[in-house]
């Protein structure tokens, strides 16, 4: 059923398509596109599966990033998220036996946990000061 469909047979909606319920509908659409890959991140982190949590990771900042603004001049102590990716990369391939579940050396897991959790934070914060969790402030205790 094409996406159009979906407002008129599951919200009583003419046959006329209006552009605002489009908007709706997209909106929609989007946020379970990102809910989706915040479940297979969390998934994947949880399985400590490194290369599909670092994929996943990737695809967030794909449909994301467009919602993110620069870091301004006075953050340079900010990291970006091609410094927290090049960092990834770098481990993946310096503990390559980690990476592949070959091993579970301790300091090498941990700096690929904490590289992959970077990136992971760094999307959040970015989401969240996008608003794109909502922007409640006026009610208590969300």
């Amino acid at each position: 059923m094409p996406i159009y469909m979906a407002y008129k047979y599951n919200y009583g909606g003419g046959d006329e398509y209006d552009d605002e319920k489009m908007a709706y509908d997209l909106r929609q659409i989007y946020a379970k596109i990102v809910g989706n890959h915040l479940a297979e991140i969390s998934m994947y982190r949880r399985e400590r599966n490194f290369y599909e949590w670092f994929e996943a990771l990737e695809d967030l900042y794909t449909i994301t990033r467009h919602k993110f603004r620069e870091y301004e001049e006075d953050e340079p102590d900010k990291k970006t998220y091609k410094q927290l990716r090049n960092e990834v990369i770098q481990l993946s391939n310096q503990y390559r036996d980690v990476w592949l579940k070959k091993s579970n050396e301790a300091n090498a897991l941990s700096k690929i946990i904490k590289a992959l959790r970077d990136i992971e934070e760094w999307l959040f914060f970015k989401m969240n000061e996008s608003n794109m969790f909502g922007k409640m402030e006026d009610l208590e205790g969300l």
